[in-house]
């Protein structure tokens, strides 16, 4: 059966129609770029949540090496705010020495060869601050406009590598006292510090060595402390470290009769070796900032390095005395 022909659009029908096709195909495009759009935001937020909240140092330079973006962990490493780092020369807060050698590897990251590398800058505070960086081209339309950087704190483990020979080789344990405060204090800024042996069989804490010490007392240095009195009596019998800001006003705190002491916070951790807790250590500052959980840590990482050699040391030195 034959269909009945269609009748034929005015020019006025067929134009309308068109137009309604125009605004749906419109709608349909307007609706992809939205969703695009929203899209892209999406993938610029998680880079930028990933580049803000990383623990490490990560940042942009353009082709001059200057600071285009940085995160609040190169605030951290450094020590500068971020208005006075952008905009400056990223050479300008390595150590001279290391200056040229990262130069050759900004210049082959800009020639689109990714660079691992150590290296040292110079804190705001003037203490040196070991990094592990990794440099990324930045690569844009087939150019490279620019480099990545991911810098990782590495200052610990370098002062303990550097630490561990010489440990091996200092023939005093009031050497090695000197060296783990010498390595430690880049990382653990601190006013005082030094070791006490415990002596079980007195029941004391005896002073080794301890270093810049006279601000508590004149005495302090031969200053023997009961195991079970003080903070480092407290710790010399549970085996546990201890952070006490404001040691001054705990209620443990034993001082020598003549000591006037306005301020002191302590870190303060056992010496243990094979189960033993055979001495302990401590740092101390008369002022503020106290100290954090972080300098804890790190005290604690330091001496669980260190306490091996020492008692090794210690014991040789009573060898040699009986002789």
């Amino acid at each position: 059966m034959r269909r009945s022909p269609r009748a034929l659009l005015t020019s006025s029908q067929l134009t309308a129609r068109i137009a309604r096709g125009d605004r749906r195909s419109l709608t349909r495009v307007r609706q992809t770029i939205l969703r695009s759009r929203k899209q892209a935001a999406g993938v610029q937020q998680r880079f930028d949540s990933l580049v803000a909240h990383n623990p490490d140092a990560v940042y942009s330079l353009d082709r001059a090496g200057r600071f285009v973006s940085i995160n609040a962990a190169c605030e951290r490493y450094s020590g500068y705010r971020a208005d006075e780092l952008l905009g400056t020369s990223s050479l300008a807060v390595i150590v001279p020495d290391d200056a040229a050698r990262v130069q050759e590897h900004f210049l082959k990251a800009l020639a689109g060869v990714a660079q691992d590398y150590e290296v040292a800058i110079v804190h705001k505070s003037g203490r040196r601050v070991e990094l592990q960086v990794t440099n990324i081209p930045i690569v844009i339309d087939g150019k490279c406009v620019g480099v990545y950087g991911v810098a990782k704190d590495i200052t610990l483990r370098r002062r303990l590598l550097d630490l561990t020979r010489p440990m091996s080789t200092t023939s005093s344990v009031e050497g090695q006292v000197k060296l783990i405060l010498g390595a430690m204090r880049e990382a653990v800024p601190y006013d005082s510090g030094g070791l006490y042996w415990v002596d079980q069989d007195a029941r004391l804490l005896r002073p080794n060595t301890l270093v810049a010490a006279t601000w508590v007392s004149s005495t302090l240095e031969t200053f023997e402390i009961p195991l079970d009195k003080g903070i480092m009596g407290a710790v010399a019998c549970s085996g546990q470290g201890e952070l006490v800001n404001n040691a001054h006003l705990d209620p443990r705190t034993i001082y020598p009769p003549d000591a006037v002491v306005a301020c002191e916070h302590l870190v303060v951790v056992p010496v243990g070796v094979d189960g033993r807790v055979v001495g302990v250590f401590y740092v101390a500052r008369r002022s503020d900032p106290p100290f954090s959980e972080r300098d804890f840590q790190v005290v604690q990482l330091f001496i669980g390095h260190a306490a091996a050699a020492i008692e090794k040391t210690y014991l040789f030195e009573q060898t040699r005395h009986v002789r």
